[in-house]
């Protein structure tokens, strides 16, 4: 019988843990103050996988980026934000990356990014 949830968390290393500056309040004043991400595995017949990242912008609960690969690792991360920019273009969004999962935290150094944009919205 196949496993219905793999843990993918990998505590034991020694790469650095982005800060928690959520602290749980999964809430906003307004849009694009705060977006959260993550990515989903996806079996496809007997032996194929999908991954689907996904980022929501936590004050109108809108998807607002979002991207599907064969593999996940940091192009599926960045591809996923890429679209997410594109079609909010926040002036200033902090963006708070956990990356725990061993894909992704193998190539990412920076747990925070902040992205300026020099147009308005």
């Amino acid at each position: 019988m196949r496993k219905r949830f793999k843990c993918t968390t990998m505590s034991d290393h020694d790469q650095p843990v982005a800060a928690n500056l959520l602290d749980r309040q999964f809430t906003a004043e307004a849009s694009n103050q705060r977006w959260v991400g993550d990515t989903t595995e996806f079996v496809v017949g007997e032996s194929g996988k999908l991954y689907l990242a996904a980022i929501l912008d936590l004050f109108s609960r809108f998807v607002v980026g979002w991207a599907v690969s064969a593999v996940n690792d940091r192009h599926l991360t960045l591809k996923t934000l890429g679209m997410a920019l594109k079609r909010r273009c926040p002036d200033a969004v902090s963006f708070i990356i956990r990356t725990r999962a061993a894909p992704t935290r193998a190539k990412t150094t920076s747990g925070c990014w902040t992205h300026t944009a020099s147009h308005a919205v």
